[in-house]
């Protein structure tokens, strides 16, 4: 069962999207994308024994639209504490 779930990081709430259990793997959606982009994707992934975890980037999805321009090392960040969530 997929579990929808959003974790606070500088107080900008990032959602994201866990299933399964295992190994984890983590993917990612491309520029206009979001979680959704990979549910057939996540749910494959899932069957064969991994936990997958798909991230919205801040501004796709429902995550929050912050209000500076993200580097991909705060977006990395991000990942690395929905990681360790």
């Amino acid at each position: 069962m997929q579990e929808q779930k959003e974790i606070y990081i500088n107080k900008l709430r990032t959602n994201y999207k866990v299933i399964g259990k295992g190994k984890p793997i983590v993917i990612l959606h491309g520029w206009g994308g979001s979680s959704d982009s990979w549910e057939r994707v996540a749910k494959i992934l899932c069957l064969k024994g991994y936990k997958v975890i798909s991230p919205d980037f801040p501004g796709f999805g429902k995550s929050i639209t912050p209000l500076k321009i993200w580097t991909i090392t705060r977006i990395g960040l991000k990942i690395f504490c929905i990681l360790l969530n």
